[in-house]
């Protein structure tokens, strides 16, 4: 199969061609692709969550924007290593877990009279301030609470010197393009420079941009099938279960035996090429946009009893 495409504007599809195109550690199986792709269809047409099941709303189009963009601020790891309790968290009857449970937490955060969405607020966090913002249900501490404490004080600086301390501003500067909004928040945001090495992922930026696309308003966000996919640890588990992503003997190894995959390793980089290239193709051929089979395989890879592990790395971007 031809890897080809029409549009790369962030450059994530030409980076990561090589690494799928030459392989050393993990192989597509194209049937199977296929299979998966009739998969994906079936759970769009059964069609998908709504968006508050993933976000809540406070009635106001810029708070909206400003709570999913800080909850994609902190959107990455949330796994646990083996033989440890996964991190949860609590608020007025409901208990989550994972990227679902930065919801409860903002939800939690907000109840309480937290002034999270203040800008000048976040930019002088403490780190016990965080510690309690992220507070879990079960005694187990969110991995890496020191860079979302980073993040989250970057987030509140750079709102407040470029953007009037709302994240709508940047929306509004970037013209409701979701390939400008997601450039201009790896410009002005350095935790969303989901680069390594002149190979681009950009994750948390490109689905901030298509989160943010998803809240009703006037201010329609355009372009978002310009986004490719956003590779993080639940997708290519769910690949690799599909029998799409097949792992090398040593990488398998590694992965089912929970062993750390270092960050910007080649067997990183190619499970992360991979998956958008998976997801890619399957765009294809549905006709549908990268960023809709991606939400879709995610919440495949959520619903499914997978039995492999996904692969453990230590990494703010996913």
């Amino acid at each position: 199969m031809n890897l080809t495409f029409k549009n790369d504007v962030l450059k994530v599809l030409t980076t990561t061609k090589p690494f799928v195109e030459a392989p050393k550690h993990v192989q597509f199986d194209y049937q199977a692709l296929d299979e998966l792709s009739e998969k994906v269809k079936t759970r769009i047409d059964a069609t998908l969550p709504e968006r508050d099941e993933e976000f809540f709303s406070l009635g106001d189009y810029e708070k909206d924007v400003q709570v999913v963009f800080l909850e994609n601020v902190v959107n990455f790891c949330f796994w646990s290593e083996e033989g440890k309790e996964k991190w949860k968290v609590e608020y007025n009857g409901a208990e989550d877990d994972g990227a679902s449970a930065l919801r409860l937490v903002f939800e939690r955060a907000i109840g309480e009279g937290v002034p999270i969405l203040d800008a000048e607020y976040l930019s002088r966090l403490t780190i016990d301030q965080v510690r309690d913002i992220f507070r879990p249900s079960n005694g187990a501490e969110i991995p890496l609470i020191e860079k979302r404490h980073e993040n989250l004080v970057e987030a509140g600086k750079v709102l407040l010197k470029k953007y009037d301390g709302y994240y709508s501003n940047l929306l509004k500067d970037s013209n409701y393009d979701a390939i400008l909004i997601t450039r201009a928040t790896i410009e002005n945001f350095k935790s969303f420079n989901d680069s390594y090495k002149g190979v681009n992922f950009y994750k948390r930026a490109q689905l901030n941009a298509f989160d943010i696309a998803q809240i009703l308003s006037d201010n329609k966000i355009t372009n978002t099938e310009s986004l490719t996919a956003m590779a993080d640890y639940k997708l290519p588990q769910l690949l690799r279960f599909m029998g799409v992503l097949k792992y090398s003997d040593e990488l398998a190894s590694k992965v089912d035996n929970w062993e750390l995959i270092e960050s910007g390793s080649i067997e990183e980089i190619e499970i992360r090429s991979a998956t958008i290239w998976a997801t890619e193709l399957i765009s294809q051929e549905l006709r549908i946009s990268a960023g809709l089979a991606d939400r879709a395989i995610w919440w495949l890879s959520c619903e499914l009893d997978i039995e492999q592990p996904y692969h453990r790395t230590y990494s703010i971007y996913y």
